[in-house]
C-alpha cells in the first residue's frame, strides 16, 4: 500500500476528513454523555 499512485491523494484527503469528522462526533458524544 504504499505504492504512488495518482488515485491516493483524493482518497487520503477523503480519509483525513472522514477521521476528523468522527473524532468530531466522538467528541459531541463525550461531551453530552459528561453533561448529564
Amino acid at each position: 500500500m504504499t505504492t504512488e499512485m495518482p488515485l491516493k491523494k483524493p482518497l487520503h484527503r477523503h480519509m483525513q476528513f472522514a477521521v476528523s469528522a468522527c473524532i468530531g462526533v466522538v467528541a459531541l458524544v463525550i461531551a453530552l454523555l459528561l453533561r448529564t
